[in-house]
């Protein structure tokens, strides 16, 4: 907890004048310009076609969804970071504490958090929260993106980034869950939702690193795996892999300096290239 609290701690208002009251002063009689002429019937131009918006579609019901498959290649990678907690677990108050303590820190460093604003999830609401409760003071301007599969999720949250999966989110989700169409429309769309998480609203917007903690202590899925400990963990460190995003489980106690480490490359890196 040391290395990366370590690493990362290293207005003009607008006025106003009183113009008094309009009892004192009324305002002039407005009256046309002298050249002035009234407009003619308004019509479209020749290339209106009933404007720009395009019609809501509901993807709720769509089974039939291209796969498509992650490609690193197209990939760019965010100044981003998501925490996962496989669910049913048990988190031990330490673990809590660094996560709420490590995810301010690094939204604070320019970091953007990516959550899903799941009431059950505490620590991540927690850490939502804290980063809004912090953001305006804070000099580092931390950073928060919301990501729902539908608009009453959580109707606490003001402006999601996204209020529901696209095309992208499905398409991708389908081709990484085998039995994705068998799953209840709710279950598809919090699937999709994953992806949009891991892979921003184009899917092909990926975050930098994903901290997660389970009881196993799992960073890759491995041959043989106690999915019972991994939980819902198991879809991210999937998407992990594919995507090659690297992955600290903080049930390990040498993740948080490798990811010091890790935090430390890519600002060295960004200091040679003039990258954020």
């Amino acid at each position: 907890m040391d290395d990366i609290l370590d690493l990362l701690e290293s207005n003009e208002k607008p006025s106003f004048q009183n113009e008094g009251n309009s009892a004192e002063k009324p305002a002039t009689e407005w009256k046309p310009k002298s050249d002035w002429k009234p407009r003619g019937e308004w019509k479209p131009n020749s290339n209106y076609s009933g404007g720009t918006r395009k019609p809501f579609v509901s993807l709720w019901n769509k089974k039939d969804f291209t796969p498509k498959e992650i490609k690193i290649s197209e990939l760019t990678r965010k100044k981003a970071f998501m925490v996962v907690i496989a669910n049913k677990t048990s988190l031990p108050d330490n673990i809590n504490k660094l996560l709420v303590n490590m995810s301010l820190m690094l939204s604070k460093a320019g970091y953007t958090f990516r959550c899903n604003a799941d009431k059950n999830d505490v620590v991540q609401l927690t850490i939502l929260n804290k980063i809004k409760e912090e953001g305006d003071a804070a000099k580092g301007d931390p950073k928060f993106e919301v990501y729902l599969p539908w608009a009453k999720f959580n109707e606490d949250i003001e402006k999601p980034t996204m209020t529901y999966p696209n095309e992208a989110g499905y398409s991708i989700a389908v081709n990484m869950h085998n039995t994705f169409y068998d799953q209840k429309e709710s279950v598809r769309a919090i699937i999709s939702r994953d992806v949009h998480m891991s892979l921003g609203t184009t899917g092909t917007e990926a975050v930098e690193f994903m901290v997660i903690y389970t009881e196993c202590g799992s960073e890759s899925i491995g041959q043989h795996p106690d999915y019972r400990k991994l939980g819902n963990a198991t879809f991210y460190i999937k998407l992990a892999e594919k995507a090659n995003i690297p992955v600290f489980n903080v049930k390990n106690p040498e993740s948080i300096k490798r990811l010091s480490e890790f935090i430390k490359s890519k600002q060295a890196l960004a200091e040679v290239t003039g990258e954020e």
